[in-house]
């Protein structure tokens, strides 16, 4: 069975070490020092047509271009709004953390690791990454009822976890069926509905799938 791959953005040689011995028995993980080596990697896959990593762990603190730029420019690429990005920091600033998630980051984590949680939550991002996939694949076998190509216009001004509770609104999930599927709390996934629908501008879960339903000519 092929192993998931991991791309390690970071600027510190002896962080991407230690993260490629936590990991390299269970991913196939690939380091990158700067934001630039990163982008052109990411660039590369694409150009050859190769999947893009399961996973990009990313220093916020990056030399150069730092994180955020590095996580906007990523999240204009073809395919990467299904690829979980976890950004890492030592600092504890609330407006860097709140930034990050607005960029498209699915978490943060701060230095230093530790590291059966770092490689739990690594596990749990993959899996949850892959489930977005399927999610989109299956999807796009429900056109009759939905406009699937203005959903993915509408999610592209979500975050990845609103993009996920948002199919599973639209697939008729209430929020704590959302939050054990996904593994939150209710009340965090009822904020997040809340977040959502101010930014679709609806007001509830009927007039978010009239939002996205095909209209009948």
């Amino acid at each position: 069975m092929e192993k998931d791959r991991i791309l390690v953005i970071d600027k510190d040689s002896a962080l991407l070490h230690m993260v490629w011995e936590f990991m390299e028995n269970t991913y196939r993980v690939q380091l990158a020092k700067s934001g630039e080596q990163a982008l052109r990697y990411l660039q590369q896959c694409l150009k050859e047509k190769v999947s893009l990593p399961d996973l990009i762990l990313l220093n916020v603190e990056l030399g150069g271009m730092d994180g955020l730029e590095v996580l906007k420019q990523f999240r204009q690429m073809p395919g990467s709004e299904d690829i979980p990005v976890i950004l890492t920091t030592e600092s504890s600033d609330a407006e860097v953390e709140a930034r990050g998630l607005a960029s498209g980051a699915v978490d943060f984590i701060r230095k230093p690791f530790i590291r059966n949680v770092f490689v739990n939550r690594i596990a749990l991002r993959i899996q949850m990454g892959k489930r977005l996939r399927e999610m989109n694949l299956q999807n796009t076998t429900k056109v009759d009822e939905y406009d699937w190509e203005k959903t993915r216009s509408g999610l592209m001004m979500l975050g990845q976890t609103e993009q996920e509770v948002v199919k599973l609104l639209l697939e008729g999930y209430g929020n704590q069926e959302i939050g054990r599927k996904l593994n939150y709390s209710y009340g965090y996934v009822k904020q997040l509905t809340v977040k959502i629908y101010r930014k679709l501008e609806v007001k509830n879960k009927n007039q978010l799938r009239e939002h996205f339903r095909v209209e009948q000519i």
